[in-house]
């Protein structure tokens, strides 16, 4: 959806949050991009899993 004024009126619950390890340090993190990159390490390696 298009918004006209600049400002995006979300909060936290409206997000869509995916779990993903990264391949090269090991680490599970959340993230709601589909593009994502390891926070710890950035490596840009990545596998979504399955939540839980």
């Amino acid at each position: 959806m298009c918004n006209t004024c600049g400002c995006l009126n979300y909060t936290m619950d409206d997000l869509v949050w995916y779990r993903y390890r990264c391949s090269n340090c090991g680490h599970v993190y959340k993230s709601t991009g589909q593009r994502s990159v390891c926070p710890h390490c950035r490596s840009d390696d990545v596998k979504k899993v399955r939540s839980t």
